[in-house]
């Protein structure tokens, strides 16, 4: 598998399909290119005597280089989590030409073209051998390639969103403008900064693609630094002014709800605060603490100053509190003229992600009925929403939205 799939694979080197004896090509297969291992895996599939074209349970592409060719693979989709399960759920329906039970071998992977990867597996039937190319990246209905049938309808829906990919989205979305000018995070619940702020996740991303940017050097939203890309927030503490003079904090600790800390990577005082977040003003004698987690929301901050200010004590304790975002603008979806609802209407999960702004990104289809996603998309293309929010500033979270269907 690719490196930025987190998952590692041994490399073998195929210099050619191996055929189990006794079986022979089917016309001119593509040589293969390097594989990497992975999970191989067989499966013998059972004769259904009678089947035809005719009667085939799913369509059959009359495209002789579908799905036998890496330009034009079965594209089952499900990323790197899923991809064997939603391959395999297809190519077990896949039969010869007359109902015969299928050979099913995974030879190994490759990174195929337009920046996917493409798994291939060895299909015998008869004393044929046959080698089909399946793409776990991208989706679209699969047919049978030509020359097979289905014998059982099973259609793929298409898959839900990537872990991976949502959070790939996440810091194209840190990186842009909006998410650059952000201001931070207000400690106190009014909104007012007196106690200091917290720079989330999101914030961090833009800040540091901003301070890039300004050096003439940018970064690269397809290659973010994991010191940059991993969740982290950063929460800066003020000294306290009391009738002029200032208190200094001595200590600052985050805890959620349930009193658990996220892990503390790093303490700075005053100016190395700027090395954490770049073209930040702080009080010289502020104190900045930095996390290993995206926010504890909801939470609370508490603040041990030096000493307290006339009769008030010396520690205070600000909370962390979230506002849902909320749908300003919705429509509902628009049912294709091939889809029959049933009668009671039905709705589809979509994932987005709002903006600051509003405006959706990354729409993608979750759950439900699966002839009804694309539309189920369209439609939250149209939504807007008040995002999010923490301490009355607005965040930059993935959210699940529920598209209706009436017949």
């Amino acid at each position: 598998m690719r490196s930025q799939t987190g998952i590692s694979s041994i490399l073998l080197i195929i210099t050619s399909a191996a055929l189990t004896p006794g079986l022979r090509a089917q016309g001119n297969e593509p040589q293969l290119p390097g594989l990497t291992r992975g999970a191989t895996h067989e499966r013998r599939t059972s004769d259904l005597p009678g089947l035809t074209a005719v009667t085939s349970a799913c369509p059959i592409s009359d495209d002789p280089n579908y799905g036998a060719t890496p330009a034009d693979p079965i594209k089952v989709g499900g990323g790197p989590m899923y991809v064997m399960a939603r391959s395999l759920r297809f190519l077990e329906t896949l039969r010869g030409p007359s109902g015969q039970g299928l050979q099913l071998m995974r030879l190994g992977s490759f990174d195929g073209p337009d920046a996917t990867m493409l798994d291939v597996y060895q299909v015998a039937y008869d004393g044929v051998v046959r080698q089909l190319y399946v793409d776990g990246y991208r989706f679209s209905a699969p047919k049978a390639p030509l020359g097979f049938v289905c014998g059982a309808s099973r259609p793929l829906d298409p898959p839900g969103p990537d872990p991976l990919e949502t959070r790939r989205q996440l810091l194209r979305l840190a990186a842009t403008r909006d998410a650059m000018a952000a201001g931070p995070i207000s400690l106190d619940p009014d909104g007012s900064a007196t106690h200091g702020v917290i720079f989330d996740h999101v914030r961090l991303v833009g800040k540091a693609f901003a301070a890039a940017e300004a050096t003439g050097h940018p970064l690269d939203v397809n290659n973010v630094p994991s010191h940059i890309s991993r969740p982290h927030f950063l929460v800066v503490a003020y000294p306290l002014a009391c009738n002029g003079s200032p208190i200094p904090p001595q200590s600052l600790k985050v805890s959620d709800a349930n009193g658990n800390s996220p892990r503390a990577i790093k303490e700075v005082r005053g100016e190395q605060i700027r090395d954490l977040v770049q073209n930040v003003i702080v009080p010289a004698s502020a104190l900045a603490v930095m996390y290993e987690a995206e926010l504890a929301i909801p939470g609370q901050v508490e603040i041990q100053y030096a000493t307290g200010c006339g009769s008030s004590p010396p520690t205070v304790v600000l909370p962390i509190t979230g506002e849902a975002g909320r749908i300003t603008h919705r429509v509902a979806g628009r049912v294709p003229s091939a889809v029959t609802l049933p009668p009671e209407g039905t709705s589809v999960r979509v994932q987005v992600y709002f903006d600051f702004n509003g405006a959706p990104h990354f729409p993608a289809y979750a759950g439900g009925l699966g002839a009804l996603a694309d539309a189920a998309v369209a439609a939250v293309s149209e939504f807007r929403a008040d995002p999010p929010r923490v301490n009355g500033a607005p965040l930059l979270q993935v959210s699940m939205i529920a598209v209706t269907f009436q017949p």
